[in-house]
C-alpha cells in the first residue's frame, strides 16, 4: 500500500535531507519534517478519497446503485431503467457493454448479452425470403413489388429468428428483457421474427379489456381461463397462477405470453 508520507520523502535527494537545516535529535531538518506532516495529511484525507474512485468508475466495485445511471449515460446512453434487471445484472451489463460492442451484430455479441439472463445457449436461424426478379413472373410496380425500389420500406433487410435455451420459465419480464437486450445489438439492417425458448415458440397474443356499460370489466383469454383483472383507482392490477405472463406494451395493449 501506498503510503505518500514516505513517498514524498524518498523522492528528495540525499543532499537535501543530509544537508537540512534546523536538524532534531534523530537527524531530521525542516524540509523532511514538513514533508512527513504534509504527507500524513494526504494519507489520512486525500488519499482514500482518491482511492474510492476506482470503485466509482467500476460498476462492480459501485456501493451506491443509484450511481449506475451515470455509468448507463456515459457508455452510450442505455435505457437500463426500462430493464427490469436486479441490481447484480446491471453491474455486469454496464461493465462488460463496450466489449460486447466491439463484436456487435455477431453470434458472440447474441451469447454475451444475453449471457447476462442466465441464457446458455443462442442460436440465430436465418428467414431466406426468395425475391421476385426479371424473369420470376412478377409485374413491376404492381403495389407491392416496387422495380426502382420506391415506397420499399428497409430493402436490404433480412429477419431472422432467434433460438435460445435458457435456465429460468419464460415470463414477461424476461421476455421483454431478451427484446431490449437484443436490440442492443442486433445489426441496424435486421429484424427479430420469432424467438424459440427452450423448444418453445413465444407466442404474444393481444388481450381485448373494456368497460361495458354496466361498469363492469370485460376480458377473455382462452388460453388463461384462470386470468383475474381488476381496476384499483384506476390501475390494471393483473393477478392468477400465470401473472407474471402479461405486460402492457408500449400502446397500452395488454399482451399475454406463451
Amino acid at each position: 500500500m501506498l503510503v505518500l508520507k514516505d513517498y514524498l520523502i524518498d523522492r528528495l535527494p540525499r543532499y537535501i535531507l543530509t544537508e537540512d537545516s534546523y536538524q532534531d535529535s534523530n537527524g531530521k531538518g525542516f524540509i523532511e519534517r514538513y514533508l512527513a506532516i504534509f504527507g500524513e495529511e494526504l494519507d489520512d484525507n486525500t488519499l482514500p478519497k482518491l482511492e474510492e474512485i476506482e470503485n466509482l468508475a467500476n460498476p462492480i466495485l459501485l456501493n451506491n446503485p443509484n450511481f449506475l445511471e451515470y455509468h448507463s449515460f456515459l457508455k452510450g446512453d442505455l435505457d437500463i431503467t426500462s430493464l427490469a434487471l436486479d441490481n447484480s445484472t446491471y453491474r455486469n451489463l454496464l461493465t462488460y457493454i463496450l466489449s460486447i460492442y466491439k463484436a456487435k451484430g455477431t453470434l458472440k455479441s447474441y451469447k454475451a448479452i444475453l449471457g447476462l439472463l442466465k441464457i446458455t445457449d443462442v442460436e440465430i436461424e436465418p428467414i431466406v425470403i426468395t425475391a421476385g426478379g426479371y424473369d420470376s413472373g412478377v409485374t413491376y410496380d404492381d403495389g407491392t413489388t416496387f422495380y426502382d425500389g420506391v415506397g420499399v420500406t428497409c430493402q436490404r433487410c433480412f429477419e431472422y429468428n432467434l433460438i435460445l435455451t435458457g435456465i429460468d420459465t419464460i415470463t414477461s419480464n424476461l421476455f421483454n428483457n431478451i427484446i431490449k437486450l437484443v436490440k442492443l445489438v442486433e445489426p441496424i439492417n435486421a429484424r427479430l421474427k420469432d424467438i424459440d425458448y427452450n423448444d418453445s415458440v413465444i407466442e404474444e397474443t393481444p388481450i381485448e379489456v373494456y368497460v361495458d356499460g354496466d361498469g363492469d370489466l370485460i376480458y377473455v383469454n382462452d388460453k388463461d381461463p384462470l386470468l383475474v383483472l381488476e381496476l384499483v383507482n384506476g390501475d390494471l392490477v393483473i393477478s392468477g397462477p400465470n401473472a407474471n405472463q402479461y405486460y402492457l406494451d408500449n400502446q397500452g395493449n395488454l399482451i399475454y405470453i406463451n
